[in-house]
């Protein structure tokens, strides 16, 4: 069973991270299957030999148009056809089970084994009522060789165990050689030409096709189960990696149980990670669950792997960061900014005292307080108006306050450099709010506001402030949504 956290559970100071109580695990019947994920890379995986199969047989198709006494041309439209049908079927947002996704494999290459059956017989059909021996012999190897082809592009593309790989294309290898044996018995000179072949190898192309590919299933599913295993904490599945910072990397996940999305955040301690940096990871999430305010992250679950490695599970915000809203429309329009950070601001209120570790160096240095470098061991609420002040800045101007060509030129310029106003990067930033964003980002603690309450009061007090409403926002949103589903179309 997953043994979740009690809120706030009791801190353990400056110890090192215990790690010798309960492990994760999974409750029975929750646990993610290999086969969904199998399923899933199925649909992907006929999807794409769908696509590049039709535009193969499309150009084939076409240039034996323009040719004369081409066979079959009947047959290989239909072939063309199904696969073309199929890749915009797959393509759909239907849902598919997994019996069905193999009904799907087994038409596809299957028509296209036929094809390339029924034109090898009726090629050599043609060549052997023509007399023409060297012919024969030729057409013989051309399809011997698509056939090797066609079956290591089943064994790479298809995801199957090596089992099911071998039980497949063994048969399927020996086909060809059923059709010549066929073709000797019942059409007169085949057997006579064939005969004639001075290049037969000891092992034919389409058998050595079927051990590369038997061998390449192998190993290739190998991988993936053990990716497979790797992306499992505990009942949470890892989907994508959604960004990483000095403390670890954040993942895109969802509970197996609940199928509820979630994310998951984690470090895996190495040998370049302290015992002081794992304990204020665990001061994190333990401070964070004790966060109410809707306005701040819930945190769901919490805990370390068998491999030591720590996690906690928050839920998931989908849409967009103001980071990617500023890049996508530019700076905000101050009631804007303004709205946001009086969000931040209430949902500072609560955290201030609860979040300010003193004692530590982390945060991204674009937004990092000058004290942060000089005097970390004295850190409080100040420093958060200082980082919050950088992120106002940005807002409205479409720019960190500082930058520099290292993260140390970036630090350093915090501590050193004139800040430039906002208004003269944007003349739309008003007067009063510029003056709110200067004094959060004062060099010194005690020129900024001294609280939180006071720089919510001084926003509330500019002339933008309320000027920018839920309603306006929701619609913004829908409007923004609508835009996008243009631009996709």
């Amino acid at each position: 069973m997953v043994h979740p956290p009690a809120k706030g559970p009791p801190s353990r100071g400056k110890r090192p991270v215990d790690v010798s109580g309960p492990r994760v695990g999974f409750v029975e019947g929750t646990r993610p299957r290999f086969a969904d994920e199998t399923a899933g890379l199925l649909r992907t995986r006929l999807q794409a030999a769908a696509l590049v199969v039709s535009i193969l047989l499309f150009l084939a198709f076409a240039a034996n148009l323009l040719a004369e006494d081409v066979p079959l041309l009947g047959g290989r439209a239909l072939v063309l056809a199904a696969w073309i049908a199929s890749f915009f079927a797959l393509r759909s947002r239907r849902e598919f089970s997994p019996v069905q996704l193999r009904w799907f494999e087994v038409g596809l290459f299957g028509a296209l084994a036929v094809q390339v059956l029924w034109m090898f017989y009726a090629r050599m059909v043609e060549f052997a009522r023509a007399g023409e021996v060297a012919s024969q012999v030729a057409v013989e190897h051309v399809y011997l060789s698509c056939w090797a082809i066609l079956i290591l592009t089943y064994g790479i593309l298809m995801p199957n165990t090596w089992q099911r790989a071998l039980a497949v294309l063994l048969p399927t290898a020996c086909l060809p050689y059923l059709l010549v044996f066929w073709l000797r018995w019942r059409v007169p000179g085949v057997a006579e030409a064939l005969s004639q072949d001075q290049m037969g190898t000891a092992l034919p192309a389409p058998l050595a096709a079927v051990l590369v590919a038997v061998f390449g299933t192998y190993v290739i599913n190998s991988i993936r189960r053990e990716a497979f295993k790797a992306r499992q904490l505990g009942q949470y599945c890892l989907k994508k990696k959604l960004g990483s910072g000095g403390m670890g990397e954040v993942f895109q996940a969802e509970h197996q149980l609940l199928k509820r999305p979630c994310a998951v955040k984690l470090i895996k301690p190495d040998h370049q990670t302290d015992a002081a940096a794992l304990a204020r990871f665990e001061r994190e999430v333990q401070s964070t669950a004790k966060l109410t305010h809707w306005n701040s992250i819930e945190i769901y679950d919490y805990g370390h792997s068998d491999d030591g490695t720590f996690y906690y599970v928050m839920e998931f915000l989908p849409g967009m960061s103001l980071e990617d809203l500023v890049k996508c429309h530019g700076p905000l329009p101050p009631e804007r900014a303004v709205h946001f950070l009086r969000q931040v601001c209430m949902a500072l209120r609560e955290a201030d005292p609860k979040l300010t570790q003193p004692g530590s160096f982390s945060g991204s240095p674009l937004y990092m307080c000058p004290e942060q470098v000089k005097a970390y061991d004295k850190l409080d609420a100040r420093s958060d108006i200082y980082s919050l002040g950088g992120v106002a800045y940005f807002l409205v101007t479409g720019r960190p306050p500082f930058v520099g060509d290292t993260s140390w030129d970036i630090i350093a310029a915090h501590s050193r450099d004139p800040l430039e106003p906002p208004a003269k990067l944007n003349p739309a930033v008003p007067e009063d709010l510029e003056r709110v964003i200067i004094r959060c980002l004062a060099k010194m603690p005690t020129n900024r506001f001294q609280d939180v309450q006071s720089l919510d009061q001084a926003l509330a007090a500019c002339g933008c402030a309320g000027q920018w409403t839920d309603q306006q926002a929701a619609a913004w949103w829908r409007e923004d949504q609508f835009k996008t589903k243009l631009a996709g179309a």
